[in-house]
């Protein structure tokens, strides 16, 4: 299954590559940059193993402000004629209450027990690839990259605690597409798909809705997913490691473009 996914999302980017026209602006555009700082209030929802211990989180929407205890965000793009490079970082400290589901660890707790559960994440994100035009002045930017999750994870009683940290890598492709529905608003999702790494399966999912507040300046919407299934060692050991679930959430930013002419 994972073989045939990545045959057919290389087949895909090839496919683009030798059928889509080159830009307008590609034999002679000018060196283009954009910054967009924002915030994520980002929670997880899933199952976490470590040393023994799986838990269970279960967020709420009313969880998604709640369980951000600090956090830095920040994504970048550079486009020179039809080339694209891609950059995006997030630092965020989490907290949330977990259900106990197994624990094999010398001294277990019941099933059930609630548990505190402190997760660092770190996800740093990047790209290269070609930019293109598509029907009337809508855009289109194809990349291939990498995405580096570490999960720093501690599962917390009042009695004891376990922790991991777990570095997750995979090859990604992304597809950013950019519509205009409008002079003021416009759509610019970013989908992307693991094709080779660490998981068993990652992905993301994040639609944006932007508004132009000038021709260098927009605000932007978004509700971002990021999906892991990825697990090390023999289950019902201690050794066993997993995190199957997403880290999600509301996404607030600004985006401003300079260059360009």
């Amino acid at each position: 299954m994972r073989g045939l996914s990545k045959a057919l999302l290389l087949g895909t980017a090839y496919l683009a590559l030798i059928v889509l026209p080159p830009p307008a602006w590609a034999e002679d555009g000018p060196l283009q940059v954009e910054l967009a700082p924002y915030v994520w209030l980002a929670g997880i929802d899933g199952d976490v193993s470590a040393g023994g211990r799986s838990a269970g989180f279960d967020q709420s929407f009313s969880d998604l402000i709640s369980d951000v205890d600090a956090g830095f965000m920040s994504m970048g793009v550079l486009r020179y004629k039809r080339f694209v490079v891609f950059g995006q970082f997030d630092y965020i400290e989490l907290s949330s209450d977990a259900d106990l589901k197994i624990d094999i660890g010398p001294d277990p707790l019941p099933t059930g027990t609630e548990l505190d559960g402190q997760v660092d994440t770190t996800i740093a994100t990047g790209g290269i690839g070609w930019h293109f035009d598509l029907f009337e002045k809508h855009e289109l930017d194809l990349l291939l990259g990498v995405r580096r999750l570490t999960l720093d994870m501690k599962l917390e009683s009042e009695d004891n605690s376990v922790s991991e940290t777990d570095d997750i890598t995979d090859t990604i492709v992304i597809l950013s597409p950019t519509i205009y529905l409008s002079e003021k608003w416009l759509f610019k999702p970013i989908l992307s798909y693991g094709i080779d790494g660490d998981s068993d399966t990652t992905y993301e999912l994040q639609p944006q809705l932007h508004y132009r507040l000038s021709p260098d300046l927009t605000l932007g919407v978004a509700y971002r997913r990021l999906h892991y299934d990825v697990s090390s060692g023999r289950k019902n050991t201690v050794d066993y490691r997993e995190f199957d679930g997403d880290i999600s959430g509301m996404l607030v930013g600004v985006a401003w473009r300079f260059g360009g002419g």
